[in-house]
C-alpha cells in the first residue's frame, strides 16, 4: 500500500519534474515537497488539488493508498486541460466526444 508521499514522488517522477519544480508549480517550497514526500508532514487538500492539477491525476491518485493506479504521463498544458474538462463533462457528452474522436480517426 502506497503512502500519500509515495504517490506524489511516484507522480512527480512519471512527470519528469524535480522537487523544485513541483514546488514552484505548487507554490511551496522544494524543503515541503520534500516534507510531503517522506511523510514528515501531510499536504493540505489545496495543495493536493494543485499537485492533482499539475499532474493531470484526479485527486485520488495522490490521497488513495492503492497502488494499481496507472499514472498517465500528459505531455503539455494543452492536454492537462483537455483531461480536465473532459473529466467536468457528464457522461453522456463524454460517450459522445470519444464516438467522434473514433470517428475521426477511422
Amino acid at each position: 500500500m502506497a503512502t500519500i508521499g509515495e504517490n506524489i514522488k511516484k507522480l512527480r517522477e512519471k512527470n519528469g519534474m524535480s522537487q523544485s519544480e513541483l514546488a514552484a508549480k505548487i507554490g511551496k517550497s522544494r524543503t515541503a515537497v520534500w516534507q510531503y514526500e517522506r511523510g514528515d508532514t501531510i499536504p493540505r487538500m489545496g495543495v493536493i488539488e494543485d499537485m492533482a492539477r499539475v499532474f493531470g491525476v484526479k485527486k485520488s491518485a495522490i490521497i488513495e493508498s492503492r497502488t494499481e493506479y496507472a499514472f498517465v504521463n500528459l505531455a503539455n498544458d494543452d492536454e492537462r486541460e483537455l483531461v480536465e474538462l473532459y473529466r467536468q463533462l457528464p457522461t453522456k457528452a463524454q460517450k459522445a466526444i470519444l464516438h467522434g474522436l473514433r470517428e475521426y480517426l477511422s
